[in-house]
């Protein structure tokens, strides 16, 4: 039997810290941009469970053990709490160049991305040892790479997240890997921590720069990220058993992987049903990544080395690809969550084919491998030592040259045809096609409400709005139109502007308090939702008039910006196809408002 080297219940409470870290952290993904307090939060519960790890030293049992569990109790409880200070200081001292948001993201990032680790390492060091020297550094990978999977979604969701994101989780890998340097447990690796660390939390980077747009930067980046971080797990793999080394799976292992085949998919599908597609209550997606973090637990326990003895290499396998997977599945949960329409169907489809390709790997890591011959084995184990890095270094160089390659060629193609064309008399001067420039006080788009909506935008960034005040008004004034119900719908195929409906069931609507999503429209498979009007009391004429007395302001600037007798609307175009049309979809909702007006007047008579 493989005593602990110290008290289990010390590793008990470790355990019962992590389950609390990762139910916070699947809870706080989801309001990532509402933690605002996180770092007190996090300060009382590892508080806490550290005055819980001072008494259970002072118990007689822990005599002679008191300094080891002191130091297990420093690594992993008070160590991530004294990162999370460090990296809330350090994003406060950036707090001129950091909004809000990405503060609170860099802060809780920092923090889970070395705390899971070292309490994870502290659960190993109460079982093993401070001299046991067991495999850190592959726990260390193999965790970024879960924390790679998981960020993935949200940064995917909402790309401004994800340089912080990035340096989120390499802050706090880098703060609790020098951490690791100076202790026992990584005497012999400490080069090699080094090392991948270089090659996973760096290496992307370069690869990464040859990206000339955001979205492709956050593709190459991550994609660069996770085959690395797969490259380094594959080279810090377990060596090769010996036949007469090697333990049986056992029934408890073959039911795992049994259930593990068929229950996510089967989960999933469930899920999906319960939320409709996942149009609603989202949280039944979360059955899937759990299920796949508790198999994949349970296969890698069933699976380590005991003692003497030699970790069962199919259940280990299988289960560090579970938990993998679960981290992938939470990232897809949450893109499911925050899409809609087609872009959600395909996340939906993703989900589907991430968990066949888990399906595939536990029939043949789980069950295949057992049956084929030891001799196969021995030579399919020493070649892909050797080839299967040198194919991922090569496919990394490959597609890196032909992203350079491609963009120098495509450089020296247009350079050539621009050459071509402008001695035909074409012109790439923008101005040359938009003309002369009116005044403002020429210019219609220079007047309320239009002004509103004057923006500057840089390449590459976030569009200034120049008048914020005026545009936020606009569309508060807009968003208070209702649309009256028709007695004579128009029919859809119709090019009519006329749509006929009488002044007394606009003014029955009005008194009741009922809004747009009464009457048809709609988005997305079901009707659009939005908080009904405060009820208006009166007679016919007066609760209309009070009803279009709110747009008073806004008709009076359109009437003054219509006897500007021109018209020019100053766009970025250095942006291309990026360039935003801000004030089109406010001439739609204008224009409701000025037909509704006109057809309640030509409906009295006025």
């Amino acid at each position: 039997m493989n005593e602990s080297k110290y008290p289990k219940s010390l590793s008990i409470l470790l355990a019962l810290n992590l389950c609390a870290l990762l139910t916070m952290l699947l809870l706080s993904m989801d309001e990532i941009r509402d933690r605002t307090g996180f770092v007190s939060v996090m300060t009382g519960m590892q508080s806490i469970v550290m005055a819980l790890g001072l008494g259970l030293i002072a118990l007689p049992k822990a005599k002679g053990k008191r300094l080891g569990m002191l130091g297990i109790l420093g690594m992993a409880i008070a160590a991530p709490v004294i990162i999370l200070y460090c990296g809330h200081l350090l994003v406060l001292a950036e707090s001129g160049g950091m909004e809000g948001t990405n503060q609170r993201v860099f802060t809780l990032l920092s923090f889970y991305a070395a705390a899971i680790p070292l309490l994870i390492l502290g659960g190993v060091v109460v079982h093993e040892g401070w001299g046991a020297n067991p495999n850190s550094v592959r726990r260390q990978c193999f965790l970024y790479l879960c924390f790679l999977l998981r960020v993935a979604g949200v940064v995917v969701n909402d790309p401004e997240l994800v340089e912080t994101a990035v340096l989120a989780i390499g802050f706090g890998i880098i703060s609790q890997s020098l951490l690791l340097i100076c202790l026992p447990i990584m005497k012999g690796c400490r080069l090699r921590l080094i090392g991948m660390g270089i090659l996973t939390i760096i290496g992307p980077i370069p690869v990464a720069v040859v990206s000339n747009t955001r979205e492709l930067f956050i593709l190459v980046f991550f994609t660069a990220a996770i085959v690395l971080s797969l490259l380094a797990l594959f080279r810090l793999r377990h060596g090769w058993i010996a036949e007469e080394a090697k333990r049986k799976v056992g029934v408890s292992g073959n039911i795992v992987l049994a259930l593990n085949l068929i229950a996510p998919i089967g989960l999933y599908a469930l899920a999906l049903g319960l939320t409709d597609g996942g149009r609603r209550d989202e949280e039944w997606l979360m059955l899937v990544p759990g299920w796949l973090f508790l198999a994949g637990l349970a296969l890698m326990a069933l699976g380590r080395g005991m003692g003497g003895l030699q970790p069962i290499k199919p259940l280990r396998g299988t289960g560090e690809m579970s938990f993998l997977i679960g981290a992938a599945m939470l990232s897809v949960a949450f893109l499911i969550g925050e899409t809609r329409g087609d872009e959600r169907n395909l996340y939906v489809v993703i989900g589907f084919g991430v968990l066949s390709f888990l399906a595939l790997h536990n029939v043949m890591r789980g069950f295949v491998s057992r049956w084929v011959r030891h001799s196969v084995q021995q030579f399919l184990f020493k070649w892909t030592v050797r080839g299967v890095p040198a194919l991922i270094a090569l496919a990394i160089v490959g597609v890196s040259a032909f992203y350079g390659l491609g963009k120098t060629m495509a450089n020296s193609a247009l350079a050539k045809y621009k050459a071509a064309s402008k001695a035909e008399g074409w012109s790439y001067d923008i101005n040359d096609y938009v003309g002369e420039v009116p005044a403002d006080d020429d210019n219609f788009y220079m007047a309320k409400p239009f002004s509103g909506f004057l923006y500057t935008m840089k390449v590459g960034e976030k569009p200034v709005y120049l008048n914020p005040t005026i545009k936020t008004n606009v569309e508060a004034i807009i968003d208070k139109r209702v649309y009256p119900k028709h007695r004579i719908p128009e029919s859809p195929s119709s090019t009519s502007l006329t749509k006929i409906f009488h002044p007394r069931d606009f003014a029955d609507q009005l008194r009741a308090g009922k809004g747009r999503v009464e009457y048809g429209l709609v988005v997305d498979g079901g009707g659009y939702s939005r908080e009904a009007i405060s009820p208006m009391e009166g007679t016919d004429r007066e609760v209309i008039d009070q009803y279009f007395a709110q747009f008073d302001g806004l008709f009076r600037d359109l009437r003054e910006a219509a006897k500007r007798p021109k018209q020019n609307f100053p766009y970025p175009f250095e942006n291309g196809q990026n360039v935003l049309l801000p004030h089109f979809a406010k001439f739609k909702g204008i224009t409701q408002l000025l037909q509704h007006s006109a057809a309640i007047k030509l409906a009295r008579g006025d």
